[in-house]
């Protein structure tokens, strides 16, 4: 039986070559190829042919939108933009390019090309990712169109439509508001009253002489007077300002033409005709007369002096005197008594001084004690007189015998 050739070997004792090429299958009898799927050709030496693809490429490629087809299985290898296994879809789901595998950055709902991700822009927006409304005066795809609003209009990006401005109307927003008419379109009804005009913008009151308000249905109040309610009252402190003339008619406590003047010390009330009455230097409230007093009195009208142990306005504050230092009721500040120094009058005189402030020296001789209230001395033994000064006689008789008798006990 004949042995099957080796691979590469061909015909009587596989002598011959085989010439196939690209992994074609050579017939060991007569050298003929068997192409592989995508090859044809005598040797397969031979591509398939554009849209063809298979075993001696037989098959008709399915690939769509210029999608190239692999002649070994017929895949189609798409274009940036399109997928599927014909490549008959467009990328979506904000995709784009090869494999739809880039996200498209578009914005306010600008279509993404599936090919280059390039931004088709609304109307009424521009930019390259369509980010960017349209100016004021632009509308329409990439504004281009010019818009024709006016008197502060604005226009619509989108369509370009007119949007006028408060006291205007018309497409294009170039016709006022009639009389007695105003806001947006022209559309709300103005409610002025005593013959006020209304403006077309806000349908704000423009009121005559004498009045204010929304509607022009009040008097000028307080601080305004005469047309419009524009003039600006001069009174002051609470005087209260006639609305047709601007005349001041002043209150309690001041005086002249304005109302700037607060009565004279010792005058008070209305036109400052009442005559105060305080005591001990107290002023008078120029309103009420009411007496404000000065430290260290008190009463209605401030006759009465702080009781003791008291001080301050209106006697409000204890004293924090010691040793029976007297309070200012002033200013509580404290009058310490002799023998007594200190804010309080809480410290006696330092040893050696004495008297009021303790200002004095003490006299006592011999070391004798002064006291500090009084300066007298008190002598320690064996002295005496006013100031120590003298030695008493009894130790003098007595020194000299003692001494005698000491001196001869020790012999």
């Amino acid at each position: 039986m004949r042995e099957r050739c080796e691979e590469g070997k061909f015909g009587q004792d596989c002598v011959e070559d085989c010439q196939c090429r690209n992994r074609a299958l050579c017939n060991p009898v007569d050298g003929s190829c068997n192409c592989t799927s995508g090859f044809t050709g005598s040797k397969c030496e031979e591509v398939c042919s554009e849209g063809r693809w298979g075993y001696n490429c037989s098959q008709k490629c399915t690939c769509k939108n210029e999608a190239s087809c692999l002649p070994e299985s017929g895949k189609c290898l798409c274009t940036p933009g399109w997928y599927g296994s014909s490549c008959d879809l467009p990328c979506i789901g904000g995709k784009y390019g090869q494999d739809c595998k880039e996200d498209c950055k578009c914005r306010n709902g600008a279509k993404c090309n599936p090919v280059d991700g390039t931004c088709h822009c609304t109307s009424g927006f521009k930019g390259e990712v369509c980010d960017q409304i349209c100016d004021g005066d632009t509308w329409g795809h990439y504004c281009s169109q010019k818009c024709l609003c006016k008197n502060g209009a604005a226009c619509l990006p989108s369509t370009g439509e007119c949007f006028c401005a408060l006291g205007w109307k018309g497409k294009i927003c170039d016709v006022m508001c009639d009389p007695g008419t105003f806001g947006h379109d022209c559309e709300e009804k103005c409610e002025c009253q005593n013959g006020a005009s209304c403006s077309p913008v806000n349908g704000i009151c423009d009121c005559p002489p004498g009045f204010k308000g929304d509607r022009c249905d009040q008097i000028c109040g307080d601080g305004t007077w005469g047309y419009y309610c524009s003039e600006e009252c001069s009174c002051q402190n609470g005087a209260t300002c006639l609305p047709i003339s601007g005349e001041c008619l002043c209150a309690d406590g001041y005086t002249s033409k304005n109302c700037d003047m607060v009565c004279d010390v010792g005058t008070y009330g209305k036109n400052c005709a009442q005559m105060c009455d305080c005591y001990h230097g107290a002023l008078c409230d120029p309103v009420n007369g009411s007496c404000g007093c000065l430290s260290g009195y008190k009463g209605e009208k401030c006759e009465e002096t702080c009781v003791e142990g008291y001080w301050g306005y209106y006697c409000t504050q204890s004293c924090l005197c010691e040793n029976g230092a007297l309070c200012n009721p002033e200013n509580g500040t404290c009058s310490c008594t002799p023998g007594y120094i200190g804010e309080k009058c809480e410290i006696q005189c330092p040893e050696g001084t004495f008297g009021q402030g303790c200002q004095y020296q003490c006299p006592c001789q011999n070391n004798g004690t002064c006291d500090p209230v009084t300066g007298q001395c008190t002598c320690p033994p064996g002295f005496e007189g006013h100031y120590c000064e003298n030695e008493c006689q009894v130790m003098h008789s007595f020194l000299p015998e003692f001494s005698q008798e000491f001196q001869s006990i020790r012999k």
